[in-house]
């Protein structure tokens, strides 16, 4: 299977069936392949950031932290996902180590200095500002901080291309299968769970 190495034409690729695509755990709620992409392009829309800005993606129900991420990368910008389990400190630090314009997140109170949206208020924001048509597949696309097991966690930084690649390598040795269910337990600011749970099943 031939993967994209953009996420505006991976989206596009996966838009194609009205199968669904994700089941959030707790609520219950779940989306299909052609919602993610409709959902994913109008939050876009709404999303006010230039190319290359970093925005934060804090504390948000999994399916809302899927739309909010796919719609930075549809306007160009950079995600810097964070676990909700981190200190207080650690998340000062990443803040301060990557200068973002932005948070989307639940718990605005601890981004203090920094402006803050919840996924729900900006879905329902009325502008509309045009999303960049094209993307470089080499561009950086997301901040991921190692967990700092031998040293203090660092930022590292990774491109569409990166992250989609590998999508396509696991698809070549794991043959498409029967549709089923794939059970994520970890939290999708981690490489790991972004590429085995939730990339690779929606390529799938």
């Amino acid at each position: 299977m031939t993967i994209p190495r953009t996420f505006r034409d991976f989206l596009t690729q996966i838009s194609k069936t009205d199968s669904v695509a994700l089941v959030d755990a707790k609520s219950g709620v779940e989306i299909s392949y052609k919602e993610l992409f409709e959902k994913t392009h109008d939050l876009a829309y709404r999303l006010d950031i230039e190319v290359g800005d970093r925005v934060v993606l804090f504390e948000l129900s999994q399916l809302d932290w899927v739309i909010s991420f796919f719609a930075i990368q549809l306007r160009g910008g950079i995600a810097v996902p964070i676990d909700e389990r981190v200190h207080k400190t650690f998340l000062k630090k990443v803040v301060s180590d990557t200068d973002p314009v932005l948070a989307i997140t639940n718990r605005d109170e601890l981004f203090e200095g920094l402006a803050t949206v919840t996924y729900q208020n900006l879905s329902k924001k009325l502008v509309n500002h045009n999303y960049v048509e094209e993307s470089d597949p080499d561009d950086p696309c997301q901040v991921i901080f190692t967990s700092g097991t031998w040293s203090d966690p660092k930022g590292v930084v990774l491109s569409q291309r990166n992250i989609l690649a590998n999508v396509e390598q696991i698809l070549s040795v794991y043959p498409d299968k029967e549709p089923g269910v794939i059970l994520g337990i970890l939290p999708l600011s981690h490489a790991y769970q972004q590429t085995l749970g939730l990339f690779t099943p929606l390529a799938l």
